[in-house]
Parts: structure tokens; sequence; C-alpha cells
């Protein structure tokens, strides 16, 4: 019978541990990018969906009333308050633009077409 110090025990080496573990951390934390990514994705494309609705529901007001409604009048438009995003409105006779925030993305519509990416001149966009 082999005596203690010459039995083998299987386990895994410190070293071998540590390469485990930190592997395990570097796909976490690449995963945690990825989603905060998606997240920010999904947030752009409501907001750029809720500006060309609202933008559609403005082009509707203007051919109805041949003017668009006064600065910070969406209601006349047919435009309910958000509890989660942020209108910010400035209108004219034949212009206007509209700023969309939510959270940390914003989309400006005018006139002209659909929603993009960014914030009207004037208005603040996300804080």
């Amino acid at each position: 019978m082999p005596s203690f110090s010459q039995q083998k025990i299987g386990g895994f080496t410190v070293v071998e541990l540590l390469v485990a573990i930190i592997i395990v951390a570097l796909l976490a934390a690449i995963s945690v990018v990825s989603y905060n990514g998606v997240q920010r994705r999904a947030r752009l494309s409501a907001v750029l969906s809720t500006g060309n609705q609202v933008g559609k529901k403005l082009a509707t007001y203007e051919s109805e009333h041949q003017t668009f409604p006064a600065s910070g009048n969406l209601a006349a438009a047919g435009v309910s308050s958000d509890p989660e995003m942020t209108f910010e409105y400035t209108g004219g006779l034949e212009t206007f633009c509209l700023t969309v925030t939510y959270r940390d993305v914003s989309a400006k519509v005018t006139e002209i077409g659909a929603a993009e990416e960014g914030v009207c001149s004037g208005h603040t966009g996300p804080i």
C-alpha cells in the first residue's frame, strides 16, 4: 500500500484556477458592454419611432390649418405627453423642429422628413 506522500490527489492548480477565473471575467465584461449597446439601440429606436409618429401628426395638423402649431403647443396637434419621453417643440408658420428625448438618447424631427438622431438647435436634449 503506497504511503500518503506517494498518493496522487487529482485537482486543479492555482494557476489553472486563476486562468479560468480570468476567462470568465473577460466573457462577463464583453457581455455587459454588448448588452448596454443593445439597450441604447432599443431606446434610440423607440425615440425615432415616436419622433416619426409625432412628425406625422404635425404634418396632418399643418395640412388642415396651413400652419404648424405654435411653439410648445403639441397638444393642438393631438400629441399627448409621455411619462418616459420628453418633447421640446419649436414651431412656426412653415417650419418646426421637435426633439424627443428618452434617457440618454435624442432624436430630432423637422418638417423636411424623418426623425434622425440628434437635437434641434436651441433644445437641451439628454442630461
